[in-house]
């Protein structure tokens, strides 16, 4: 009787489906036959902490980055050296910055002293970190996503942003430990329809930058020898902001720089990378004026301003 009464409820949606058009079928078949988001890494940023996946598996993985809090914030995703770990890079690293940040921002150093003071605190084995990308600065309320190749090892991610009074944001419990597995992610990279190629010192930015959702390729050519290399984030301008404001206030040794709140409003992009490595990220444009720059180049010409039309 039970097998019975199943044949029928299966025949009448049948029934029901032979009778929509065409068009409506296919969409219902195609939201039916759809996997769930395969590869798509979860990441939530709060005032302050970041909500995550604690282990992730290597390849390509799309991060879709939320911005909960009430500030811009941004993840930058660095694979630690063999044998060091989150308490490491805490003690050893953030640490030290921010006291170098705060002898800067009371004024017990200027910004030649700041960059001397650096190089007698930060360990040998800094420049052994690797700086793996993350979905640049995202303005609150946003979501943003991006795609990165990850190799397997231990990560950190931070948000080195300022509060409105100059508290740096992995100071205030935004830094967080994630592992990526040996596991082979099945994700792919998207299709672009902009291409970015950073290289020392130019940012060359090739397709239509027209209204609507646009993905970008980032591609490091070049990282310059001196400093922490180029990345790439989008801000939408509004009439008074000029591409130089937005340059000065991203110099995070800038007393002013970084700190909430932004002069533009951020769409995500792609953070720093080793040579030769491409991103992606995705943002939907609307008629206004933009601007594509590198947060540690950009004073020296990596950035590119562009207006979309209604």
């Amino acid at each position: 009787m039970l097998a019975s009464g199943l044949r029928l409820v299966r025949y009448c949606i049948l029934l029901t489906l032979l009778s929509l058009p065409v068009s409506m079928r296919a969409a219902f078949s195609q939201a039916a036959d759809a996997p769930p988001d395969a590869d798509v890494v979860e990441i939530t940023a709060t005032d302050y902490a970041f909500r995550a996946p604690s282990e992730i598996a290597s390849g390509w993985n799309t991060i879709r980055f939320s911005n909960e809090g009430e500030e811009p914030h941004f993840v930058l995703m660095s694979r630690l050296p063999e044998g060091k770990t989150l308490d490491d890079y805490e003690t050893e690293i953030s640490q030290p910055f921010n006291e170098v940040w705060m002898a800067l921002l009371e004024g017990k150093v200027d910004r030649q002293g700041a960059f001397e003071m650096l190089g007698g605190v930060i360990p040998e084995w800094y420049p052994t970190l690797t700086f793996m990308g993350g979905p640049g600065y995202v303005a609150p309320g946003r979501e943003v996503q991006a795609t990165f190749r990850l190799e397997p090892g231990d990560y950190v991610l931070e948000c080195y942003m300022k509060t409105e009074d100059g508290a740096v944001h992995f100071m205030e419990g935004m830094l967080r430990p994630m592992t990526v597995t040996d596991a082979a992610s099945s994700g792919a990279p998207p299709k672009a329809d902009v291409r970015i190629t950073l290289s020392n010192f130019e940012m060359q930015v090739d397709g239509a930058l027209g209204a609507g959702e646009r993905t970008f390729a980032v591609h490091v050519e070049e990282n310059p020898e001196a400093g922490f290399g180029h990345n790439v984030h989008l801000a939408r301008l509004d009439d008074e902001t000029t591409s130089d404001d937005i340059v000065q206030w991203m110099d995070w040794f800038n007393t002013e720089g970084a700190r909430t709140p932004a002069p533009a409003e951020f769409l995500g992009g792609v953070h720093l990378m080793p040579v030769g490595s491409t991103a992606y990220f995705t943002a939907d444009l609307k008629p206004g004026r933009y601007l594509l720059v590198s947060e540690y180049t950009g004073h020296r010409g990596v950035l590119h301003e562009f207006t979309v039309a209604p």
